[in-house]
């Protein structure tokens, strides 16, 4: 279980959901993707123990067409290395 400071969370516990800005900011968006995270975890009522962590989408990809679209599986980031 976390300590006060979130320190040794045990792995198997952390959650991480990958959002875009504009749920991030907004009340409604972020309480309905909490809510739909808890049930797929099984309580919809509570966290269960689950360190829960909302990661604000940074990597993007650009198609041949230069549509921009988020890169949630950092394909090509091989090559910045």
């Amino acid at each position: 279980m976390a300590t006060s400071d979130n320190t040794h969370v045990p792995a198997s516990n952390v959650v991480r959901v990958t959002i875009p800005a504009s749920v991030a900011y907004n009340f409604d968006s972020i309480t309905k993707v909490t809510q739909t995270v808890l049930g797929k975890l099984g309580c919809l009522g509570c966290h269960s123990g689950r360190d829960i962590r909302f990661i604000i989408e940074d990597n993007f990809a650009v198609d041949e067409k230069l549509n921009v679209f988020p890169n949630i599986n950092n394909v090509g980031n091989e090559l910045a290395r």
